[in-house]
């Protein structure tokens, strides 16, 4: 994770009640140091018995004798999961450990280590840095394991096995993704692929719809963190993902392995990723947030039945003026208001974030504003008023991060459309989605646009496990935050 951002997601923040985090991953340490009071890698928990499975290429320890029956319990919710996840998705097979737990196959352990939730990591006993498991396959993969405390379960075993097992799978394909809902929107999206309507996505995705302004890559630390709002934003993003897969035909495995470099350089960001998998991110992000605002209509895409939690607006506006959102927003996150005025509205955006978008609800188009970021659309109306990338905008370190400067969205009658009409071939054009997708994904090896311009932010380096150390991806620790 880049150490720019470290202080902003961890320092000082209160976990909610329920999560906890493993020794090793306390808060509190420098990145690519040990927790304090700690002078070597803490190593796994104790194991006083294991059983091995001989179907899949797994072990299943306990640290007390009360616990082996939960290993016993494991072993059919494990066919499933590997099953489901390895064979059908697919997600790599994980890395040999080495011997780690006692041989080569992949660890589950049921410990009070797990401090009454669950965790997923990598061991890394050298100068608190992963190791690339496979130097030659063009990604940044290394051998986890998982450790679950039987004394946070309540009837949902398999939820937990199903999510924490899928981290193991993502360790195995990018251990330097810096961002959290591609790991824990993938994750609770797994627990809904690996059985059919027994996941935790409509429980999780009330969140992400409570906080559009948040952005595509947010996480609930930032939001409690600015905004005290409680918040399980990145597990919720498994919205997002099910858009991704299930509209535009792209699953949540080829974003990742899109994303991800060899070893330790983390150059291809997620934002990267989506260029070169929908041939245009800005399209796709307008697409995304017009589907997840008609949740809860008529017109809600047929993959989000039953989920029935519609976005949440900002404010209602009732004459013409200039309105400045008290949320947000953040990078790549959109603002929803109603226009409650009767004529045609031109919208301005005054900011210093050159590169904005409208999603019209009630219209049910989306528009890519042009150099003028001006636009005219007729009221009453819902509408989104969408962040969207610029070339400075780089997702390893500016996802949690706000539109710099203030933003004011002006708001008039149009009694002529004075917005800047743009010249053929202006990337200003109206764009028009149906949230349906685009089919074969479209846009398979296009890049992101690029111009002579240096990225900005705050100048850190890319990640790399040296700059993280023991503090990566600490959310890992729990699944269920209740």
């Amino acid at each position: 994770m880049p150490a720019c951002h470290m202080p902003a997601l961890l320092a000082g923040l209160t976990l909610p009640t329920g999560m906890t985090m493993p020794p090793a991953m306390q808060l509190g340490a420098d990145a690519g140091a040990p927790p304090p009071g700690q002078t070597s890698y803490p190593g796994r928990p104790d194991s006083v018995g294991h059983v091995d499975w001989d179907e899949i290429p797994v072990r299943c320890h306990w640290d007390d004798a009360d616990f082996e029956t939960y290993c016993d319990q494991a072993k059919d919710y494990m066919l499933d999961v590997w099953e489901a996840q390895v064979e059908n998705l697919p997600w790599p097979t994980p890395f040999g450990d080495d011997g780690w737990g006692g041989d080569d196959r992949t660890d589950i352990y049921f410990s009070k280590d797990g401090a009454y939730g669950a965790y997923t990591i990598c061991d890394y006993p050298d100068g608190w840095n992963f190791t690339d498991a496979d130097p030659s396959d063009g990604r940044a993969g290394c051998a986890a394991h998982l450790v679950i405390d039987p004394n946070a379960l309540d009837n949902d075993l398999d939820g937990y096995l199903a999510h924490e097992f899928n981290h193991i799978l993502q360790f195995a394909t990018d251990y330097n993704e810096p961002s959290l809902p591609p790991w824990e929107g993938a994750a609770v999206q797994a627990e809904e692929q690996t059985w059919a309507g027994r996941g935790s996505w409509k429980q999780y995705g009330r969140s992400y719809q409570n906080s559009p302004f948040a952005g595509l890559l947010n996480d609930g630390y930032e939001l409690n963190a600015t905004y005290s709002i409680y918040s399980y934003y990145e597990y919720g993003s498994a919205i997002w993902l099910m858009h991704l897969t299930s509209g535009y035909g792209i699953s949540t495995t080829d974003l990742w392995f899109a994303g991800s470099d060899e070893g330790n350089e983390n150059t291809t960001t997620v934002w990267d990723a989506l260029w070169e998998l929908t041939g245009d991110a800005d399209a796709y992000l307008m697409d995304l947030e017009l589907a997840r605002a008609l949740i809860g209509t008529d017109d809600a895409p047929a993959y989000y039945d039953g989920f029935d939690s519609g976005i949440e607006i900002q404010d209602t506006i009732t004459e013409a003026g200039d309105y400045v959102p008290e949320y947000g927003p953040y990078n790549l996150g959109t603002v929803y208001v109603d226009v409650e005025i009767d004529d045609e509205v031109q919208l301005v955006v005054d900011s210093e974030h050159r590169s904005w978008g409208l999603v019209n609800v009630t219209d049910q188009q989306t528009t890519k504003l042009g150099g003028d970021l001006c636009t005219v659309f007729t009221g009453p109306a819902r509408v989104g008023i969408t962040t969207l990338g610029t070339t400075e905008l780089n997702t390893n370190r500016n996802f949690h991060t706000l539109v710099e400067g203030e933003t004011t969205f002006t708001l008039t009658r149009a009694d002529d459309n004075s917005c800047y009409e743009p010249a053929s071939g202006d990337t200003g054009a109206a764009d028009t989605a149906d949230t349906g997708g685009g089919g074969d994904g479209g846009g398979q090896g296009n890049k992101r646009p690029q111009d002579d311009e240096e990225p900005g932010g705050c100048g850190c380096a890319a990640a790399s496990p040296a700059m993280f150390g023991w503090m990566v991806l600490p959310v890992l620790a729990a699944r269920r935050r209740r």
